[in-house]
């Protein structure tokens, strides 16, 4: 057979012309992808930026929002499609940004535009609110159980429940409802057969206790009150403040209003027979820094977080009513417990839990 040179010269040069268009085109893809890559992360940026600008404006939502706009402009993607949302009772930003751009070289091969997207999220405080503070019931030790003794009570959570080491109920035809989770690092074992668990995860992880006793110290001397010795509080108590106390603390005190943190280095004795709960949304701190807290009194009522750390909370006798949160080494109930906690509960930190920083 006859092929002639010229012929093939010719489907040469048309095979030639395709391979060049096609590696030009793919190297502009390639090209345009590399400048793509550097917009995105000139956007995740400019995202990063706005999200720890607003979060400053936090919990107001309005003033967030319009300083994440503000931002996200100043840094050149105002055109972008942007969506801020707020999460953890208004103390978490999101800003989420999408920005179209055009591909410069790729429209040889019919690429022409790109989406690019971008999110962060940014926290104002927050350092205290994870871990320990996520529980309703938060029992630290290792080496005892969480032990609850209803002693012909029922025992209601709403929230979860945490032992660093088991759990053990016992409660024989009483009732014990846990909305939560209740995760042990050790076994658990339910003397009772009415009980209803959201979820019981046994053998879970240890969890560390935090301390943020410095800056309590620190915000009492500087804009509170410090008592450098024992103190005993009579008739009502209304905090709009902290309160240090460098020695133990005797409560006969009927009844506790306001917004803050109480805090003795030793025991916390409450008298009375009962302890009043504060109006609205108040939250108040009890927190014994290497003492007990005791509750020497047949019920108590009360709105905020009960905390010691290195100790031992007592619940004896009555029905105890705690709007909040109850955290320490060990915690002994011998009676009814209700423990109902929200995120509302924890606004106390607010005054010395307030560092901004990006969480994703």
């Amino acid at each position: 057979m006859y092929i002639s040179l010229k012929s093939c010269k010719g489907t040469a040069a048309v095979i030639t012309a395709l391979i060049m268009t096609l590696l030009l085109g793919f190297c502009a893809l390639v090209v345009d992808i590399g400048i793509v890559s550097i917009q995105k992360s000139k956007l995740q940026n400019a995202v990063d930026s706005a999200a720890l600008a607003a979060a400053q404006d936090l919990p107001s939502t309005s003033d967030t929002s319009d300083t994440a706009y503000e931002y996200l402009d100043s840094n050149g993607f105002g055109d972008a499609a942007t969506d801020v949302s707020f999460a953890h009772n208004d103390r978490q930003v999101t800003v989420e940004a999408a920005h179209l751009f055009n591909y410069t070289l790729a429209g040889i091969l019919g690429v022409e535009t790109v989406e690019v997207r971008a999110s962060a999220t940014a926290q104002k405080g927050g350092a205290y609110m994870r871990g320990a503070f996520e529980y309703a019931i938060f029992s630290g030790s290792t080496n005892q159980e969480l032990i609850l003794n209803s002693n012909g009570k029922d025992t209601y959570v709403e929230g979860s429940v945490h032992s660093n080491n088991g759990f053990r109920y016992n409660g024989n035809h009483d009732s014990l409802v846990i909305t939560g989770v209740l995760d042990t690092v050790g076994r658990i074992t339910l003397n009772s057969s009415h009980t209803d668990i959201g979820e019981q995860r046994p053998f879970s992880s240890y969890i560390e206790m935090p301390d943020f006793s410095e800056e309590i110290k620190q915000l009492a001397q500087s804009q509170g009150t410090y008592y450098n010795s024992i103190q005993s509080f009579n008739g009502d108590l209304h905090v709009n403040e902290a309160i240090y106390v460098n020695g133990h603390i005797n409560f006969n005190s009927n009844k506790f209003s306001g917004i803050g943190t109480i805090f003795a280095k030793d025991n916390i004795n409450f008298n009375n027979s009962v302890v009043y709960e504060s109006p609205g949304t108040d939250s108040i701190c009890i927190y014994s820094q290497n003492g007990n807290i005791h509750f020497n009194n047949s019920g108590a009522v009360i709105r905020g977080t009960i905390y010691a750390p290195n100790g031992t909370v007592v619940l004896n006798n009555g029905l105890h009513t705690i709007y909040g949160r109850i955290i320490a080494k060990n915690i002994i109930f011998n009676g009814g417990i209700e423990v109902i906690s929200s995120p509302g509960d924890l606004v106390f930190m607010e005054s010395f839990d307030s560092g901004i920083r990006l969480v994703r």
